[in-house]
């Protein structure tokens, strides 16, 4: 079923390899489309003929107050020209009401496909629920990260890693009980500042962004060095394409049971969010995913068997998760999963596999929620 999924979307992705999606441009009755699409090229810096759009049309339907234009689906001449263009609107138009956007990660697969994940011995499965915050204490500045060790179930440490720049301190503590009473195990301090708040505890080490930049650093704590160093290919950085509130939170590790994930976003990808496989040794990319979902309309994100899922809004109460993608499939589905911030202010969450909870950075209060997960391949 994987390979026949795999086929399909290949003949699909191919079929739209030289078109665009374009969001926000105004719609008029009996309107010139492609004229309006040789404007936005020209005010992007291309001097272009209609000719050189081989079709434009709206898709969708029409909203009965108009108050959402729809998308505009364009066919550009050449692909070579499309890359151009989805660099050129992801710096420029970033702060406007207008988005181009590639239509590659626009094919929609069956229900059945979209759902298909692997239960590995029963383990996984689609999020059905999200349970209601766990608080376990208020320690610290607003924004920060907690957590475990995201690979070694033995391990009961945990980890605190306060605020989301000009820190390189990370605290372990030996139990959950410890750091409910503010007793340390340990202290490590990286050479490097971090940016953001998505770090990832996993086998021994700490994964962090090195602050305004693209490099990615994996930190052993056994040997108290860096293990590791890579530039993360065309990743933004310096808050070019982070999560709603900002903060550095460009690069964002995550772990499930299928390994270790970074999240983030490229130019060549209009700043929707890409995921990436990594190998947790060497950092190498092993594989990476383009979604077509915005990264800067994203309140967080996390990984859980193999899935993506985007929370809706991180500044209010009562919100949900309304995105995933489906890394086995490479389809994406849009869902209404309830999820509550009981602080409004929650800033860094992650899943660990280890014991099936996320964890969660709450305007300075640790939380965490149960999950449930219903198994629709079975196999």
């Amino acid at each position: 079923m994987k390979v026949n999924t795999g086929y399909i979307r290949d003949l699909k992705e191919d079929s739209r390899s030289r078109f665009i999606r374009l969001k926000g441009i105004p719609e008029e009755e009996n309107e010139d489309t492609a004229g309006k699409i040789v404007e936005l090229l020209e005010y992007l810096g291309y001097q272009i003929e209609a000719s050189d759009i081989e079709r434009a049309n709206r898709v969708g339907s029409k909203s009965e107050d108009r108050a959402a234009p729809r998308a505009i689906v364009v066919e550009l001449a050449s692909y070579k020209l499309k890359q151009s263009v989805l660099v050129e609107a992801a710096n420029k138009l970033r702060h406007t009401a207008y988005s181009v956007m590639d239509d590659e990660t626009f094919v929609v697969m069956d229900d059945e496909q979209i759902d298909e994940i692997p239960s590995m011995d029963g383990k996984c499965g689609k999020i059905t629920e999200v349970g209601e915050p766990v608080t376990y204490k208020k320690s610290g500045r607003m924004f920060g990260f907690w957590g475990r060790d995201a690979y070694r179930k033995e391990s009961t440490s945990i980890y605190i890693m306060e605020h989301f720049y000009r820190n390189t301190l990370v605290v372990e503590y030996a139990r959950l009980v410890d750091f409910i009473k503010d007793q340390p195990l340990t202290n490590y301090t990286v050479p490097y500042n971090w940016a953001g708040t998505g770090h990832q505890i996993y086998d021994g080490s700490v994964y962090f962004n090195k602050f305004n930049t693209s490099s990615i650093i994996r930190f052993d704590f056994a040997s108290r060095k860096v293990a590791a160093e890579r530039t993360l290919p065309e990743a933004g950085f310096g808050n070019m394409a982070p999560y709603q509130w900002a903060g550095s939170t460009d690069i964002d590790f995550a772990a499930d049971e299928t390994g270790l994930w970074v999240i983030y976003a490229t130019l060549q990808n209009s700043l929707d969010i890409v995921v990436s496989k990594l190998d947790p040794k060497t950092l190498d990319v092993v594989k990476t995913f383009r979604t077509n979902w915005r990264k800067q309309w994203s309140g967080n994100a996390f990984m859980v068997c193999g899935v993506l899922y985007v929370l809706k809004k991180y500044d209010e109460k009562y919100t949900g998760l309304n995105f995933m993608y489906n890394t086995h499939t490479e389809a994406f589905k849009f869902i209404d999963i309830p999820f509550t911030n009981k602080y409004e202010w929650n800033t860094m969450v992650d899943y660990s596999p280890v014991d099936g909870l996320l964890y969660a950075w709450d305007r300075g209060h640790q939380v965490t929620y149960n999950l449930t997960l219903s198994n629709t391949a079975g196999h």
